[in-house]
């Protein structure tokens, strides 16, 4: 089957998945018996609202749903599309379970910003299947919506995909070393922090959030809820800071928030800057959080929380690093 085949396939079967839909008069919602997508998930991630009884879902909308999964605007645009832009959407929408199209855009974009080039088609085909596909161990941070090939996240698949380094980028005037972090329930979170004139009294360590006590997991700060489990959680003096996490953390990669301001003194972990965010992290699934703060802090710090696959480091090291590496470009 040639790959425009397949993506017509797609949008017959999950129109075919909405033919499916009876209202559950226990629950008093409309539900569905699905084959082949995850249809209820797919409604709520894309707005779509099913709950009016005259709902109708045709299978243009199911088209464009199914353009939208594999990397397009419109159902227009894959049908414009090169055949060699239809073979890598299509491996992209059977190997969801892997690698899904935000994860996959974020990280050619950072491979392009990094290389200082733009990828062809056949380089994307070509890294999907050396960097993904190949790699028994990737897995995806969202579901797949395909229900053949859904896969239950746990921790172990967040710390087999750990977070990411990607180096200097100059963001809004400033010039900073950018992290990339993994969360089990928001997906990709981008963190940053800023270079200035004592790079060598700034220490940056990565904690491993499996270790926390509640020294440090965020029910010593959010009581004992999790506002990501509740979203009706109010708190008048929390509450805001919350909403500020979520509106931050939503820049991306354009604008990372800013690493917590962390210190370790008299057996306690003390945080000068960015608790909240902290917690929020933690909350949110994240296994490895970095943090900034002071060298003695530092040694502490993992001395007691440190993830192990990262070393401790300067701010001014990961400076010089980068300043090696385009010397040797």
């Amino acid at each position: 089957m040639d790959a425009l085949s397949y993506f017509k396939l797609q949008a017959k079967n999950l129109h075919k998945d909405y033919k499916t839909r009876f209202f559950n008069e226990k629950e008093r919602i409309y539900d569905y018996h699905p084959k082949y997508f995850d249809i209820v998930q797919i409604f709520l991630d894309y707005n779509i609202y099913d709950d009016a009884e005259d709902f109708s879902f045709t299978l243009m909308n199911a088209q464009h749903i199914i353009a939208k999964l594999a990397g397009f605007n419109k159902w227009n645009e894959l049908l414009k599309a090169s055949s060699k832009e239809l073979e890598l959407s299509k491996l992209l929408l059977d190997n969801a379970e892997k690698v899904n199209i935000e994860e996959w855009e974020n990280y050619i974009q950072q491979a392009q910003i990094y290389n200082k080039i733009e990828f062809d088609t056949n380089t994307k085909i070509e890294i999907l299947n050396k960097v993904f596909l190949e790699n028994n161990d990737s897995y995806s941070l969202t579901e797949s919506y395909k229900l053949k090939s859904k896969v239950q996240m746990n921790s172990t698949f967040l710390y087999s995909k750990p977070l990411g380094i990607l180096g200097f980028r100059n963001i809004y005037a400033n010039y900073s070393l950018v992290f990339e972090i993994p969360t089990e329930k928001k997906g990709i979170v981008f963190m940053k922090i800023n270079s200035g004139c004592i790079n060598d009294e700034l220490f940056i360590v990565i904690l491993d959030s499996r270790k926390f006590d509640n020294n440090l997991a965020y029910k010593s700060y959010f009581e004992t809820e999790n506002p990501l489990d509740n979203p009706e959680y109010q708190n008048s003096y929390i509450q805001p800071k919350i909403e500020q996490c979520i509106a931050g953390f939503a820049h991306g990669i354009e604008n990372p928030v800013p690493l917590s301001e962390v210190s370790y003194f008299g057996n306690e972990v003390r945080f000068t800057n960015g608790r909240t965010r902290f917690a929020w992290l933690v909350a949110a699934g994240a296994c490895s959080i970095p943090v900034e703060c002071d060298e003695q802090s530092a040694n502490e710090l993992f001395r007691l929380y440190g993830d192990e696959r990262f070393e401790i480091h300067s701010l001014q090291y990961y400076l010089d690093e980068e300043k090696n590496a385009g010397e040797d470009r």
